[in-house]
């Protein structure tokens, strides 16, 4: 039964998660993941549940908490390695954007709009697109032709963010990641 609890309040953070990203309607170069990975969480746990509810097994219960923990921790350190990766602070003329339409059965759910910005690095020119994509209220801040400070990694100044810092979503993860991990050690002490 508790298992089935977990499943549920895992599915509800999923679902609250989802919403709260949508309605926000900016900073997604979350967009796609945090979607991805609300499905993640979703399907998975629906999934359990019916198994849960077919066998009450406290090994299951492990191994699933226990992986969701594990694939949550390696997808959150992906996304803020790049954030301290990206330490060096430079100016880079906006170009432009492209824009993303993102449908599903022929229906639009989201349009994100990714930054385009020229700079040169160690003598070197570089044209590339920001690693974070933008809502519509965004764009308006950027005028093209003008320059902003944006962040690069030295060591690839291909990547480039517009902001250095954790974003919202990097909390939810957090605290996802910890619920994760407290609901193993319960059923492993329980």
């Amino acid at each position: 039964m508790f298992i089935i609890i977990a499943c549920v309040m895992f599915i509800v953070t999923g679902i609250v998660f989802l919403i709260s990203t949508i309605a926000k309607g900016n900073a997604a170069e979350s967009k796609k993941e945090i979607f991805l990975i609300c499905l993640i969480f979703i399907v998975p746990e629906i999934i359990l549940i019916i198994v849960g509810l077919l066998c009450d097994d406290k090994a299951l219960g492990i191994a699933c908490a226990s992986i969701f923990a594990i694939a949550m921790s390696v997808a959150e350190y992906i996304r803020i390695l790049t954030v301290f990766k990206c330490n060096e602070i430079i100016s880079a003329k906006y170009i432009g954007y492209e824009k993303y339409v993102h449908k599903r059965k022929g229906e639009i759910i989201s349009i994100d709009y990714c930054p385009e910005f020229v700079y040169k690095y160690n003598g070197v020119f570089y044209k590339e697109f920001a690693r974070a994509a933008l809502g519509k209220r965004a764009i308006p801040k950027y005028t093209k032709g003008e320059y902003y400070d944006v962040y690069i990694d030295p060591k690839n100044p291909k990547k480039l963010i517009l902001k250095r810092r954790l974003s919202f979503a990097d909390i939810i993860m957090f605290l996802l990641i910890a619920a994760c991990a407290f609901v193993a050690v319960l059923l492993i002490l329980g």
